[in-house]
Formats: C-alpha cells, structure tokens, sequence
C-alpha cells in the first residue's frame, strides 16, 4: 500500500479512536454523576436550565479549583462531561418547596435547599438554618439558603464559621428579599469568618440611618462581613 495512503488510514484510525474515547467518557461520565448525584445544572439558580447557565460554564471551560459551579459531576475540572450533563437538564429545573404562609422554613434535601419564611423568629431559625449548613456531610454539594419574599429584621449579627459552598439569596429575584437590624447593637447582619465558596445574590440589606451624611461614618450601617475568607461573591445586591 502507498506511504500516503497508510497514512491516511492511520489518521482515519486515530480520529475513530478519538471519537470511541469521548463516547465512551461521556457514558463513563453519566454514570459517574448518577453515583456522585452531581449537582444541578441549574448554575445561576433561576428556576431553568438555559442560555445562561451554558454561559457561565463555558466561562469556566477547562478550569480547576476545589469548587467551581460549573463542575457539574465535581471532579475538580470543568469538561465536555459537564456540558453533556448539563444539556441533559435544559429546560425547566426542578423546583425547591416554599414554606407555606405560617410555615417558618423548609428544607428540601432533593434540591439542596433551604427556604425560611419572615413568620416567628426568623433570627433563630436562621441561626439554626445556618448551623446545619456548616455541619453538613456534603460539604462539596453547592446547597441553596432561600429567602421568601419580606423583610427580616434581625436581633443578632448571624455569625458563619467555616461555612463553605453555600448560595445565599432571595425566591423572588425580582423583589429581593430585605435584611435588616433592629438597632445599633446589632453590629453586622452577616458575619462569615473563615468561609469559602459563598456567594450572596438578590438581597436588600438596610441599616438603622435614617438620614444619610457624606461626612459620618455610618457604623450602624454595617451589613456583609467577610474575614480570612476566599472565592466570596456579592452580586445584584444593595
């Protein structure tokens, strides 16, 4: 057979190989993320799987890190594997439970999720809320802490320590949710020390000033707190 055309030949063989690889990874990858429940496609956390969650993975595309929203299977690395899972799950995402109207808050293990509703002490439950969060087994499961629509006037600074992989935001993107304190005693509203991987979203934090002055120093104002902490985000927030 002419040199060109083993060559040729090989060069077929190689790109057959190369497809037979990435099926195969693919099929190896799907049945990794069944095992490992690999984590919801649903990156932006808008209740659908679309557009804007393949933009951001694809942002992402080939990076590493210990934890990255686009490392769908959690295998260290965005690839064609977390692409291929999360076209699996375009369309609408599954949906968290909301708390009913005297419903103090709900926790949704399918989802990763928890909702907490303005009713009762709400300064307690999210305490309680947040001691699970940073107690819980699953620490490189991206869970979801949900405010339903209100205000939440806090009596104590809601202190996390070591809190990792953790969304913080509001069930109505479009009226976010307002945190705010009862008086200057209350120093921050969020305190989070030695955190990773958090971000807050779509949330309205108030202080107790009711008249601003460009030359004071507003202390009671304080809200967000991060301290010997990394990869923190803040985001469509006031």
């Amino acid at each position: 057979m002419p040199a060109a055309k083993q060559k040729a030949k090989r060069r077929s063989l190689n790109v057959t190989a190369l497809l037979i690889t990435a099926v195969l990874a693919i099929v190896s990858g799907f049945i990794v993320m069944s095992v490992r429940a690999a984590a919801s496609a649903d990156i932006n956390r808008d209740g659908q799987v679309g557009i804007l969650d393949l933009s951001a993975l694809l942002t992402q595309w080939a990076r590493t890190g210990a934890v990255l929203s686009g490392d769908l299977n959690l295998d260290g690395t965005v690839t064609i594997l977390d692409l291929s899972h999360l076209l699996t799950q375009w369309g609408p995402a599954a949906v968290a439970p909301t708390p009913g109207p005297a419903q103090e808050y709900v926790i949704d293990n399918a989802t990763r999720t928890m909702t907490i509703n303005p009713v009762g002490d709400f300064t307690a439950n999210l305490d309680t809320l947040v001691t699970q969060l940073e107690g819980r087994s699953d620490q490189n499961e991206l869970w979801t802490l949900r405010f339903m629509p209100g205000t939440y006037t806090l009596t104590s600074d809601i202190v996390m320590t070591e809190l990792k992989n953790v969304h913080i935001t509001s069930v109505n993107t479009a009226s976010p949710a307002v945190i705010t304190k009862t008086s200057m005693s209350v120093e921050y509203l969020f305190t989070c020390r030695y955190c990773s991987s958090i971000r807050i979203s779509y949330l309205t934090f108030e202080g107790v000033t009711t008249t601003y002055d460009p030359n004071a120093v507003h202390w009671p104002d304080q809200g967000v707190w991060f301290g010997s902490s990394h990869d923190t985000r803040v985001d469509h927030s006031t």
